[in-house]
């Protein structure tokens, strides 16, 4: 059996998914197409914008918005800051905005892609960076 493609996922993927359930993005994410990991640092960040995400998104109240998170990340492999902290120096002086740092020592720690469509991410060389439309190619969804 083939195996699967490794990518960290950006909190703005999750995002994404999050504000269209229905998309690509989700379907990627729920449908088991690659080994999806991210650093524990996602879970502030969807913590920190969930009223955001109520008000944007279609959910009721923050409950119906929990149970979409939770069925999203049980597809995601949060590591915790112990297993990549490593990294996290090389990680703040390549990444354009420190807030994106634990994404990208993930990526290094783990030699995986970071998925993102943060166009700023770009531009570190050090790792490799999909965007949505690359991870499709990547993962061949929807051939066969």
């Amino acid at each position: 059996m083939e195996r699967k493609t490794r990518l960290v996922v950006d909190t703005n993927i999750l995002f994404a998914a999050l504000l269209n359930p229905s998309g690509k993005t989700a379907q990627i994410i729920i449908g088991g197409y690659a080994e999806l990991y991210a650093p524990d640092y996602l879970l502030h960040e969807l913590e920190k914008y969930k009223e955001f995400l109520i008000r944007k998104g279609d959910y009721a109240n923050a409950v119906a918005l929990e149970e979409a998170v939770e069925y999203l990340i049980e597809e995601i492999r949060i590591i915790p800051f112990q297993l990549y902290k490593d990294e996290m120096n090389h990680a703040l002086q390549i990444t354009p905005d420190p807030k994106d740092s634990p994404f990208v020592a993930l990526a290094l720690k783990l030699g995986a892609p970071l998925w993102t469509n943060d166009k700023e991410l770009k531009k570190v060389k050090e790792i490799t960076v999909l965007e949505t439309k690359d991870v499709i190619k990547t993962i061949h969804m929807g051939e066969g």
